[in-house]
């Protein structure tokens, strides 16, 4: 069986076996990045930040259509009703698109001074979002982020000094810096890639919580996400919880019965039912989650 296919069918079989609801407020909140805590996605403004030339950006519109082609590929396959397959050319798409980028140079020459105003200037959480995931740490939750962004340093500018204390780990892609270790050369370090590697932290930020603090073994894991590579991290947590419309991953949701209903109908008996749910604003994810509430 492939290991997309195993890692699906377990986790069916465990959540089949669960019990409905868990308590409130949760032990665990990981959540993506891009277009989920921001506004939009924020790649663009990362490569923005490297030197410019008509070359470099004739080889960026190169690898954005050559990315956009082989994605084609990805929808037929979801399309079709095959989500394990799709996901894994997915993963394949994307590590090709990473190739390019790398290939091209178009990250090279960022300087770690420039993420900070870059960062102001350029990035927008979604509202009540920097609000809701304060409450969540103070109130005793584990925060972390896991993205496929490809510079961990861009992230935790875009969290700005007042957020990231209250996030326990940020873990994403990196650049790769020069011997100073103030400027990108170009290449990129792999960790988050697929939507199977953000399953996996997932799994692991699960498993690392739990032996830290097993008495907290009722209360809710959640992830939340916006796209197709964020759904078998979804389908893992007690709550996933969708920010957005991403077409793609509520046809991946509905293929695998998992299609997400409005997130304050997941509330029961003062807990919350497992599942996958859609939110209307992290405003609604901090009032159903009871984030500011403590132990």
């Amino acid at each position: 069986m492939p290991p997309l296919r195993a890692m699906m069918s377990a986790m069916t079989a465990v959540s089949a076996a669960s019990a409905p609801t868990c308590k409130l407020p949760p032990r665990l909140l990981v959540t993506d990045f891009d277009s989920s805590l921001t506004a939009s996605d924020t790649i663009a403004a990362l490569l923005s930040l490297a030197p410019t030339s008509a070359r470099r950006d004739n080889a960026v519109k190169e690898a954005v259509d050559a990315y956009l082609a082989d994605f084609e590929r990805v929808k037929q396959l979801l399309l079709g009703g095959d989500v394990c397959e799709a996901l894994h050319e997915m993963e394949r798409v994307e590590h090709a698109s990473l190739d390019r980028v790398e290939t091209s140079g178009l990250l090279r020459g960022i300087r770690k001074e420039q993420y900070a105003r870059a960062a102001e200037q350029n990035m927008r959480l979604r509202p009540h979002a920097a609000e809701a995931l304060e409450a969540a740490s103070a109130s005793g939750v584990e925060v972390h982020v896991c993205s496929a962004n490809w510079s961990k340093g861009w992230v935790e500018a875009g969290l700005g000094a007042h957020l990231l204390p209250s996030v326990r780990s940020v873990l994403c892609n990196d650049l790769h810096l020069d011997d100073e270790l103030t400027t990108s050369t170009g290449g990129i370090l792999r960790s988050v890639v697929s939507a199977a590697d953000k399953q996996r932290c997932f799994a692991r930020l699960e498993g690392e919580q739990m032996q830290r603090e097993p008495g907290r073994a009722g209360e809710a894991t959640v992830f939340i996400g916006d796209a197709l590579s964020d759904v078998l991290a979804l389908c893992a947590a007690d709550v996933g919880i969708v920010i957005g419309d991403d077409s793609l991953l509520q046809a991946a949701l509905e293929i695998k019965g998992a299609s997400s209903c409005a997130l304050p109908l997941a509330v029961a008996d003062g807990g919350i039912l497992r599942g996958v749910y859609r939110a209307g604003g992290w405003h609604e994810v901090a009032e159903v989650l009871r984030l500011s509430e403590s132990h």
